[in-house]
């Protein structure tokens, strides 16, 4: 997959997204190089300024604007992300989301705010191996959170599983065109696990 592929970045690397493909289109192959570093200079770039978002904005020990540590913080989460990035491709995604999806659980707990966290989450799971780790790292993550007693911590957990799992529903709508190129392709007939066993009742 290119650098340059707007299939499962950001939001706000689709919004680029234009302005890439004409860079890389109708500017000579020579600069081809260029317009990919220009890329990830973007992600580098967003990765840090999606942990200074959260860091101002979270609801417990959130850091003024003016907060100098704000910048060392926010250079080694993006050498972080870009060191990643060499382990597992296309991790600056990931990195640039995670603070977005940490601060959308923080008002889903403390602010009783669902609709972030139901469209953020569901908008992550376009990448699937992403949003498997995101998940578990969401549920330990969840633990670390303050809690009034055990009844609140039980009632909050609840609201926490229902909107995750609300966004996966979401996100099942998906399933229904790959569901339609199996049992349609020309290899159906011949390939009997093409329709799952569960439509074989009707």
């Amino acid at each position: 997959e290119s650098i340059l592929n707007p299939s499962g970045t950001s939001v706000i690397l689709k919004i680029l997204w234009p302005l890439t493909y004409f860079c890389s289109t109708l500017t000579p192959s020579v600069f081809a190089f260029v317009n990919v570093n220009l890329a990830s200079i973007i992600k580098f770039i967003f990765s840090s300024t999606s942990l200074i978002f959260y860091l101002t904005n979270r609801h417990d020990d959130r850091l003024d604007k003016a907060d100098w540590r704000l910048f060392p913080l926010g250079l080694a989460y993006s050498l972080s992300s870009y060191a990643i990035t060499y382990v597992t491709y296309g991790s600056f995604n990931f990195m640039i989301n995670l603070p977005i999806i940490l601060l959308a659980l923080e008002y889903l707990i403390y602010k009783n705010n669902k609709v972030l966290y139901i469209v953020f989450l569901w908008y992550l799971m376009s990448e699937p191996y992403y949003a498997f780790m995101t998940c578990e790292f969401l549920f330990l993550y969840f633990f670390t959170l303050d809690f009034d007693d055990f009844k609140d911590f039980i009632k909050k957990g609840i609201r926490f599983a229902l909107c995750s799992i609300c966004s996966a529903m979401l996100y099942a709508f998906y399933l229904i065109p790959y569901y339609s190129m199996t049992t349609t392709t020309q290899y159906a007939v011949a390939d009997a696990s093409a329709k799952p066993s569960i439509f074989r009742f009707f």
